[in-house]
């Protein structure tokens, strides 16, 4: 499967919430959402990334993706 097939940039996909350790690492991170999304996923990464210590703030919007900046203060 290809990127423009599975509607990723690289033709890989994961769920935040299988990442925490890895995200513990993080002082940043863009988190990418395809047209595909569903609004209850993106409010659940929303809410670990804040319990996680991270805020959003950026967020852009194209014609099939949206980008979201998140930061931790440390």
């Amino acid at each position: 499967e290809t990127p423009v097939e599975s509607a990723t940039l690289d033709g890989l996909s994961w769920k935040l919430a299988d990442l925490t350790d890895e995200l513990a690492q993080l002082d940043g991170l863009w988190v990418v959402y395809g047209t595909h999304a569903v609004e209850s996923v993106i409010e659940a990464d929303a809410l670990l990334l804040e319990e996680l210590g991270f805020t959003a703030t950026e967020t852009w919007e194209g014609s099939r993706t949206e980008f979201v900046h998140y930061e931790r203060a440390r």
